[in-house]
């Protein structure tokens, strides 16, 4: 069985590997999609909310902030769910996640780069700029998601009790 994992749905706090009884992997899926709707949610309200004309309002750092957070939970998900699975999978699924372990370095190094570069003064100075370089980085995150569906929603299912 995977390690314990929880996972508060209100206030999106972190992953916790405590000495508990491991709930079962349907449960971890289902925590996993969970994470992943959340994640799409939020690259839909910070796609709309970067068709606004200009940066004004509460809309655009709202909508930022939210995904910031669905993505910070999502990533901590998987780590602990990766780590889970690295001690009962197959050589070959090894790789597989591995290689989704470093995509998602990768993608979060693009990121941070990102958030960087856009700070809220380069946003208001450039706001169709940045609206531009959002749309990069949605896509990219939708792209992640669907790796992660790929690579751990069928070793997630196949390891059910």
């Amino acid at each position: 069985m995977l390690a314990p994992v929880s996972v508060g749905s209100d206030h999106m706090s972190s992953v916790s590997l405590a000495h508990k009884p491991s709930p079962p992997v349907t449960d971890l899926l289902a925590d996993l999609r969970d994470a992943h709707e959340k994640v799409l949610t939020a690259i839909d309200d910070m796609e709309t909310a970067t068709q606004a004309a200009e940066p004004g309002g509460d809309l655009y750092p709202r909508a930022r902030w939210r995904l910031s957070q669905a993505s910070r939970h999502r990533r901590v998900l998987v780590d602990a769910i990766c780590s889970e699975l690295l001690k009962r999978v197959s050589a070959e699924e090894v790789k597989a996640i591995e290689a989704l372990r470093a995509d998602g370095e990768r993608r979060l190094r693009a990121s941070a780069a990102h958030v960087r570069t856009w700070t809220m003064e380069s946003i208001n100075r450039d706001w169709r700029a940045y609206c531009r370089a959002s749309a990069v980085i949605r896509a990219s995150m939708r792209e992640r998601i669907a790796s992660e569906k790929a690579v751990l929603d069928p070793l997630l299912s196949q390891y059910r009790k």
